[in-house]
């Protein structure tokens, strides 16, 4: 049985921080659209991976995102880059790592 893989993008639209513009929301997913070519690209030129990566971009906070996706997509491996919350709203809020450890589904230990 072939597994799968998937690259997740979570555009996150705080309606408190931006005014609701379209133009805005439509290029942060053509930036997520983007993010997953790019990515899917490199997969493949590192590692040999083809048709077996599909590219989710969908709209919510990241660590729910992530999480919800993971748990509906049955992950056995959740890896994450460093980019998320800086400076305060880290204090406030934790990383994005740290939330998606917190709550997901997968666990590892060695």
């Amino acid at each position: 049985m072939e597994e799968s893989s998937f690259l997740i993008h979570a555009v996150y639209f705080d309606q408190e921080e931006f005014t609701i513009l379209p133009s805005q929301m439509e290029k942060r997913f053509e930036f997520g659209t983007q993010v997953c070519r790019q990515a899917k690209k490199d997969l493949h030129d590192e590692f040999g991976l083809n048709g077996s990566v599909e590219s989710i971009v969908c709209e919510g906070e990241p660590p729910e995102v992530l999480v919800e996706t993971a748990e509906g997509k049955k992950a056995d491996l959740i890896a994450l880059g460093t980019h998320g919350r800086k400076g305060f709203k880290r204090l406030l809020m934790g990383s994005v790592t740290s939330q998606v450890i917190l709550n997901a589904p997968v666990m590892y230990s060695s």
